[in-house]
């Protein structure tokens, strides 16, 4: 339960950013799908469109600590927290396709999470007072992943699509995504425990030929994949920080050189993303 709890958590704040509002003020961030239609049709002829998810899904958190940084942001840099909120949800919504039992198999998480959305959003509207809203917010991932495990979908998306659902909710938005972005930093800081507790180590899948070219590709061509696309000028630095959502949805394959090397994608690029600027003078 406290892993669907953070796992949920960190989901469905992904979703902050979908509002019909700001995805008509960021109409232009949607060219990334020029990298990620591409990705996950990769990702599913070679068998690994949860590598794929892993390169798309950005850390939104990650790109507004960059921007807030910045002394003089562009155009393009106050739009990176959009456009990594933007892919993090694409990556989520994808990864209904990774279902090792058909490609279309794990789709119906979409409408799991859809009615999961439209009952908390009335049940949200209903909530007298932020200790109310707070309570319904734990039971929701809760209780999303115990349905998703039931019916055997996958959960991250359906945890997504509720969010989405919660976003569109003008009167009470504002509420329940401030409650869930307050506790964002414990509940990632408990997620990164968990994860790492159930990390297969092993000698042979560091061995193993797959467990590098994941790993490569993630920390060394990603960066270079997202500078060809015009996604809205990211930066190499904006790029390899990966949501901490990666760790999880890869373990949750159940394949251990994925999870080691999203874990160890997921390492390095937070350690690269923050090495010292090489200042000119």
């Amino acid at each position: 339960p406290v892993a669907a709890l953070c796992s949920g958590w960190l989901a469905l704040l992904a979703a902050e950013s979908w509002d019909a509002a700001t995805l008509r003020r960021a109409r232009s961030s949607f060219r990334i799908l020029w990298l990620v239609v591409p990705a996950v049709a990769l990702g599913w002829y070679f068998g690994a469109i949860l590598i794929a998810c892993a390169a798309i899904a950005l850390d939104p958190d990650a790109a507004r600590e960059g921007l807030r940084l910045m002394v003089r942001p562009t155009t393009g840099a106050r739009l990176a927290p959009t456009i990594a909120a933007i892919a993090l949800g694409l990556a989520l919504l994808a990864s209904c396709l990774a279902d090792p039992r058909g490609l279309l198999v794990g789709t119906p998480a979409l409408l799991i999470g859809a009615a999961l959305g439209l009952i908390y959003a009335g049940l949200l509207r209903l909530a007298d007072g932020r200790a109310l809203v707070l309570t319904l917010l734990i039971t929701l991932p809760i209780l999303g992943a115990g349905i998703a495990h039931a019916l055997e979908v996958p959960v991250f998306a359906t945890f997504f699509v509720a969010g989405l659902l919660l976003a569109q909710d003008t009167a009470r938005r504002d509420l329940i995504f401030s409650a869930l972005r307050e506790y964002e930093r414990p509940v990632t800081a408990a997620l990164l425990l968990l994860a790492g507790v159930s990390l297969p180590l092993s000698g042979e899948v560091a061995a193993s030929w797959p467990f590098w070219v994941a790993a490569v590709i993630l920390v060394l061509i990603k960066p270079v994949a997202w500078r060809l696309v015009p996604a809205g000028g990211l930066v190499w630095r904006q790029v390899l920080p990966m949501s901490p959502l990666v760790i999880p949805l890869a373990a949750a394959t159940g394949v251990p050189w994925i999870a080691a090397a999203v874990a160890l994608a997921f390492v390095l690029g937070e350690l690269l993303s923050r090495l010292p600027e090489r200042r000119t003078t």
